[in-house]
């Protein structure tokens, strides 16, 4: 009994198949441990949709329009070694997408509308290969810091890192990300620093003028004849003795 008859119910047939063994909406092999539904323009996966399909290694779900996925989705797929999601509407990678595919060996995510991802969806996979080309990512300091943890791990390679591109900020648009990835933080550095020695130079002119205005007054009180130190005459009435 093939288990793949539940994606029937999850997933509405588009067009007739004429395997009498598979779903009508989905293309099938003799084996369950292989599943492929591309171009059936899927929308989501929640967390009931992979239901029972444990013994699942390969799971093909390009070409949909999948802009979202629930956390736990894919949960029970200990098994999973490829999947595709390539050519998609994916539009960010979230921490806890992946945790449970501890056999995910490729992940193929190109060609989605990704321009963020979160290093810890793949620090608990042991091994694996990512494809995430295609995508407009915005190439600054957080992109360098992810992508350079992940290649820093032994057992995640991004096998086509040298053909991504970036899509913002303007300057950097249609630039190879390997071209400029080295200087990403250094210019948000520099951004940084300029940012606080204006501030610093603002406080400090601040200070020196308040202090300038201080000693201002101070010399003020000294040289006024009405100063709090000059006594007058007519401050006393006449006929009066003043004791010192």
């Amino acid at each position: 009994m093939l288990s793949l008859l539940l994606v029937h119910l999850l997933f509405p047939p588009l067009y007739s198949n004429p395997s009498q063994n598979c779903p009508v909406s989905c293309l099938c092999y003799d084996s369950s441990n292989l599943l492929r539904v591309p171009s059936n323009r899927l929308t989501a996966l929640t967390y009931e949709s992979l239901r029972h399909l444990e013994s699942l290694e390969k799971l093909d779900l390009s070409r949909n329009f999948l802009s979202s996925v629930e956390q736990g989705a894919f949960r029970g797929l200990s098994r999973l070694r490829h999947l595709h999601l390539q050519s998609n509407l994916l539009d960010a990678v979230r921490g806890g997408y992946f945790f449970m595919l501890q056999n995910l060996e490729l992940l193929d995510l190109s060609d989605n509308n990704i321009s963020s991802i979160a290093v810890e969806s793949f620090t608990s996979l042991h091994s694996l290969r990512l494809l995430v080309s295609g995508n407009p990512w915005v190439c600054d300091c957080d992109l360098q810091r992810v992508f350079g943890k992940i290649t820093s791990v032994r057992h995640l390679h991004i096998d086509d890192y040298d053909n991504l591109t970036c899509a913002g900020p303007p300057q950097l648009s249609g630039a190879a990300l390997v071209s400029v990835d080295n200087q990403l933080c250094v210019a948000e550095t520099a951004t940084v620093l300029v940012i606080t020695i204006t501030v610093l130079v603002t406080v400090i002119a601040a200070i020196v003028m308040a202090e300038r205005n201080r000693k201002k007054t101070q010399e003020k009180n000294w040289n006024d004849p009405d100063g709090p130190f000059e006594t007058q005459d007519n401050d006393f009435p006449k006929n009066t003795v003043v004791f010192l």
